[in-house]
């Protein structure tokens, strides 16, 4: 896991400024800036399910759509599973 936000009531910098960057990447139409997101963030796959379809849908489209940067390796209905290329 690349990033997220600690379970804890005090929210750390460092946890926030990963977080968007994460954002970032499941909320970008264009899949250059959210693959070169993702390397930089060490990334190598990127689990995609209902909550990110339903809250990031362009995002997370533009991933299915981009297999010269995003290749889906596991598709169960429910989740898929992309490798960053």
């Amino acid at each position: 896991m690349a990033a997220g936000l600690p379970i804890s009531l005090l929210p750390r910098p460092e946890y926030q400024v990963m977080s968007r960057q994460v954002r970032t990447i499941f909320d970008s139409r264009d899949p250059a800036t959210a693959h070169d997101t993702a390397r930089r963030m060490g990334i190598d796959y990127l689990w995609v399910e209902d909550l990110d379809r339903r809250t990031y849908s362009l995002g997370t489209a533009t991933l299915a759509a981009a297999p010269g940067y995003f290749t889906n390796v596991f598709d169960n209905g429910e989740v898929q599973v992309y490798r960053v290329r």
